[in-house]
C-alpha cells in the first residue's frame, strides 16, 4: 500500500478574496497531498470574505483559523472527519452566519462548535 501524504494549510492566498475554499488535496512538484488541517490564523481578518468551503480530509480546523472574517455568512464543511476545533476559530465571523456539516455529523460537530470557538447564539449548524 501507498502511504497518503498530508499537509496543513498555513496561509490563506489574499485577504482581498470574497471566497475561500480549503481544497480536499494539492499538488506540490509531483507529489499529491491531502489537506488535512487548516493552521493557526490561515485565514484571520479576511474581511471581505462572504464564504468558506472546506475540503473533506481536514480533521483540524487550528485556532482563530477564520477569526475576524466578519462578513464570513456560511461555512460548507465537507469533511466527516474533523476531531478538534480550535479556540476562537470561528470568532467574529457574521452573527448569523451558517455552518453546513454532512448531516450524520450534526450533533457532533454541534459539540464542537461552542463558545470557546466563538460560536454564538446567532449562528446555526445545517445539515447540507
Amino acid at each position: 500500500g501507498k502511504k497518503t501524504e498530508t499537509v496543513t494549510l498555513t496561509k490563506g492566498s489574499g485577504k482581498s478574496a470574497r471566497t475561500i475554499l480549503v481544497k480536499d488535496a494539492v499538488t506540490i512538484g509531483k507529489m499529491k497531498f491531502q489537506v488535512t488541517a487548516i493552521g493557526k490564523g490561515a485565514f484571520k481578518n479576511y474581511k471581505k470574505a462572504r464564504k468558506a468551503t472546506i475540503g473533506k480530509y481536514v480533521k483540524t480546523i487550528s485556532d482563530q483559523a477564520f477569526f475576524g472574517c466578519k462578513a464570513l455568512k456560511t461555512l460548507t464543511i465537507r469533511s466527516s472527519k474533523i476531531t478538534k476545533v480550535g479556540k476562537k476559530a470561528v470568532a467574529g465571523i457574521h452573527k448569523k452566519a451558517v455552518i453546513k456539516v454532512p448531516a450524520k455529523k450534526r450533533a457532533a460537530y454541534q459539540k464542537k462548535f461552542n463558545a470557546k470557538t466563538g460560536f454564538r447564539s446567532g449562528m446555526k449548524i445545517k445539515k447540507k
